[in-house]
């Protein structure tokens, strides 16, 4: 295997470290793949556009969890690297950045974030036999796609469970705001015919350029005359931020929600985020498992931002990862197999640090775990209940 220039000095930190530990600056121990090359995993997020200061907390936590693997002697005694590139949260930008993980990086697994990138950049991936896991992105889309997984509860369960919320507290007129992305798009399909075979009205259907993100006041302008009782909001990060911050700035007043906000959404939306509803993955503050802890103490130290799911899920997809090339390794395969590391992941279950217990894959690619209903108060996220994801 070749190294690129954008990966010889994490490879040197990590052989250093490892060796530094092992105690004498010998050469990392031979595995039984016998290869003492670091093993690479590929990240492919967006590192620039207008989601990029979301996604941050991927990285950092991604970067935190390579960073314990290697100070407790690697994956089987070798070194762990990142290989980085960017996506710009495009489809182009994901092609682009898939192809360089496969062709300079020769990864057999990558973290990727946001729904159109991964969507892009899965064919590649699979005619590779690369494996993509998607870290934090939900649209229907994605599912049942050859060698692409998710983290994430889908939106197909996401969203009839905000529904149902939203039902039994009396709204029954809908104004949608959403990317028109796989993501926003994703949202609405679900959305639809659920609410409306509930006995609700979507009154208005709007779509905002993704990839700009900005002005939406034409938008707001045709749900506040369509005259909803809530307006269910569906952005990344900063982009839902500025979304609730321009509604409440036209006037429009009526509760909003939408799926998997994150800090963004407080960043941006300041005190008109408050009293937004969500439905999410949510970290438990109070969960002692070693592993939860770890997540904790170590992702406070080195973000600005505070731990939650979105970082946790970048977090956990590190370890995931180490744990396929454990289990490919006790089972006499080939642990730089993409091919392999599939085989794996189908129905695998995983440890939860966001909530405790297990994670499990399902046969759509997706996973099952608990959810929360959530409702920001006074500047943070309040968790009002967990729930199990609708069927």
């Amino acid at each position: 295997m070749k190294h690129s220039p954008w990966k010889i000095g994490v490879v040197a930190l990590t052989v250093l470290a490892l060796t530094g530990c092992a105690g004498g600056g010998g050469a990392a121990p031979e595995t039984d793949d016998g290869s003492t090359e670091p093993y690479t995993l590929g990240v492919a997020l967006a590192l620039t556009g207008p989601t990029a200061s979301n996604v941050v907390v991927y990285r950092e936590a991604a970067e935190l969890a390579v960073e314990e693997i290697n100070a407790a002697g690697g994956i089987d005694g070798v070194p762990l690297e990142l290989a980085v590139e960017d996506t710009a949260g495009t489809a182009d930008g994901g092609v682009t950045a898939m192809n360089k993980l496969i062709n300079l990086g020769d990864v057999d697994f990558a973290l990727v974030s946001a729904s159109g990138p991964a969507l892009a950049a899965q064919p590649a991936a699979a005619q590779a036999e690369t494996v993509i896991l998607c870290v934090g992105s939900v649209s229907p889309a994605l599912l049942n796609l050859p060698y692409l997984y998710l983290n994430a509860v889908n939106l197909t369960r996401l969203v009839p469970s905000l529904a149902d919320e939203m039902w039994d507290q009396g709204f029954r007129d809908i104004g949608f705001m959403g990317g028109a992305d796989p993501f926003g798009e994703g949202a609405f399909g679900v959305l639809k015919p659920y609410w409306e075979e509930l006995g609700g009205t979507i009154v208005s259907e709007q779509y905002y350029d993704s990839a700009t993100g900005g002005d939406y006041s034409s938008q707001l302008l045709q749900i506040k005359s369509a005259d909803p009782d809530f307006v269910f909001a569906v952005g990344v990060g900063e982009v839902l931020g500025n979304i609730v911050k321009q509604t409440r700035s036209a006037g429009i007043d009526v509760p909003m929600g939408g799926p998997l906000a994150t800090g963004g959404l407080l960043a941006a939306a300041g005190a008109d985020a408050d009293g937004f509803q969500d439905v999410s993955m949510a970290l438990d503050p109070e969960l002692d498992s070693e592993a939860a802890v770890a997540f904790r103490d170590g992702f406070a130290a080195v973000s600005e931002q505070a731990p939650a799911w979105d970082s946790g899920s970048g977090y956990e997809a590190v370890y995931l990862y180490k744990s396929l090339v454990e289990r490919a390794i006790e089972e006499g395969k080939d642990p730089r197999s993409g091919k392999v590391l599939n085989e794996l992941i189908a129905g695998a279950t995983f440890e939860d640090i966001l909530q405790g217990g297990e994670v499990t894959f399902l046969p759509d690619h997706s996973v099952s775990r608990l959810i929360a209903l959530r409702k920001v108060d006074n500047g943070d996220f309040v968790t009002e209940e967990l729930i199990e994801p609708a069927e």
